[in-house]
């Protein structure tokens, strides 16, 4: 086996110097590691303001190694393009079990209908923090490892009453890597079928659900259970002269998933009972396009 032998970093580097100058005396190698975060919308026309503070990653030996932030997360009708958290820094090799963003929620705040008029709320708490438990990244002597984090926000944020000042924040967040990382469209063409499942909709805009095929057959709301959608995406087009209704899902990772489309309410704080319509199984490998049409099958689409 090869013995690193590293320079120890300017005191700067981390706010945590002494836990990378320990790792370096125990003759530890490291890596690279580099951060995007992205995020979906909240609802069809809701912006959703996070201010993070803090990243945290935790070694498999329960060493912790935390880095400052001061950003401004902005969710809109189009949710969180890629933004960058960490630009490059090092950490020792090994296995890192969990991810930890911290939320300022006195600085947060949530605007339902995004008019900055009337529906914002306040988050509820002081200080939130979304985590990342289930899924393990690998850092490696040498090597580079960019990671992309995916804030859910539709499933983060339970509905509240109408008359409620504060809104609760509970988040979900995945991350894939880059490198394993592709865009899907999915577009919907057909009237029809907007008229028939939407109809007690007024904006006519189903929400795309998106489930890994490892998951059970079944369709599911979201209501924080192991067998939610890993995606929960509103339609981009509104226009009433547009009978397309498109779907944007930013750097989803590869393997295998079913989409289904609701208008239904889903509350995701409630385990509720949705009617799905458009089911189709897709096998994502790379950047693709996926058309529906009006075609006559028992989900109502085709492919």
């Amino acid at each position: 086996m090869t013995k690193c032998t590293l320079p120890l970093p300017p005191l700067l580097a981390s706010p945590r110097p002494l836990l990378l100058i320990s790792a370096l005396l125990l003759g530890g190698c490291e890596g690279t590691l580099y951060v995007d975060i992205q995020g979906d919308a909240p609802s069809v026309d809701g912006q959703l303001e996070l201010e993070v503070t803090e990243i945290e990653f935790l070694h498999s030996d329960g060493t912790s190694y935390a880095y400052d932030l001061d950003e401004t997360l902005k969710f809109d009708e189009d949710g969180l393009s890629l933004k960058s958290l960490i630009d490059g820094t090092e950490l020792p090799e090994g296995y890192y079990d969990t991810i930890n963003l911290t939320i300022d929620a006195g600085d947060s705040e949530y605007d339902h209908d995004g008019d900055s008029g009337t529906d914002e709320r306040d988050i509820d708490g002081s200080t939130i923090t979304a985590s990342i438990t289930d899924h393990r990244f690998k850092i490696s002597e040498g090597k580079v490892v960019s990671l992309i984090l995916h804030f859910s926000t539709f499933a983060s944020l339970p509905a509240a009453d109408d008359d409620d000042d504060e809104q609760e924040l509970v988040p979900v967040m995945t991350f894939n890597h880059a490198e394993n990382s592709h865009d899907l469209s999915v577009t919907l063409e057909g009237d029809d079928i907007i008229s028939s499942y939407c109809a007690d909709t007024d904006d006519q805009l189903p929400r795309l659900y998106l489930f890994d095929t490892n998951d059970s057959d079944s369709n599911n709301d979201v209501d924080g259970g192991d067998d939610d959608p890993l995606r929960v995406v509103f339609a981009q087009s509104s226009s009433s002269e547009n009978i397309s209704r498109v779907w944007a899902l930013p750097n989803l990772k590869t393997g295998s998933f079913r989409i289904a489309l609701s208008c239904d309410d889903d509350d995701p704080s409630e385990d509720d009972s949705l009617s799905f319509f458009c089911e189709t199984a897709i096998d994502f490998s790379e950047s693709t396009s996926v058309l529906l049409n009006s075609a006559t099958t028992d989900i109502g689409c085709s492919v």
